[in-house]
């Protein structure tokens, strides 16, 4: 099983073009060039490998501190719903992407990222601006449905 420690500052190339990969029942690692920040635009950090909470349980949000692990998170997608992807074949005009957190809310990537789910060879589609869940309660996971407005989601953001 892999650690999943909040970021690796290990010296890799920055990658051409943003992934979000979602682990089965784990995090989304995400690589690229990545900045997180919170409304009105506070960076909180810019790196380019990144494990981001998705259960909604780590005690150092948004990043995964292993808890799912801990608290038995299950999500075992191997399939994305596409109806928002913007697979289009063009190219991002930016590979960098913004993951902003809101407040007991989703994190929401600005920018044009590949989400890849199941195994490396698995489903792929490109999302703009996709709204990702993080408290672990969606029923469209890895996207947001608003579920984290009843299961009482908490979060540092804005």
């Amino acid at each position: 099983m892999a650690d999943f420690s909040p970021t690796d500052k290990g010296q890799e190339e920055l990658l051409k073009a943003c992934t979000v990969h979602v682990h089965s029942d784990g995090p989304l690692l995400v690589t690229g060039d990545v900045q997180i920040s919170i409304p009105g635009g506070d960076e909180l950090v810019a790196e380019t490998r990144v494990f981001l909470c998705r259960c909604g349980a780590s005690k150092n949000k948004p990043f995964c501190d292993g808890a799912h692990k801990e608290i038995g998170f299950e999500d075992h997608s191997e399939s994305i719903d596409s109806t928002n992807a913007a697979d289009d074949g063009s190219s991002p005009k930016s590979t960098a992407v913004t993951i902003t957190l809101f407040e007991n809310g989703p994190l929401l990537l600005d920018g044009v990222a590949r989400i890849e789910c199941g195994e490396p060879d698995g489903q792929t589609h490109r999302f703009s601006r996709p709204a990702l869940c993080r408290c672990g309660a969606s029923n469209n996971k890895p996207f947001c449905d608003g579920m984290h407005n009843k299961s009482g989601f908490t979060a540092r953001g804005s």
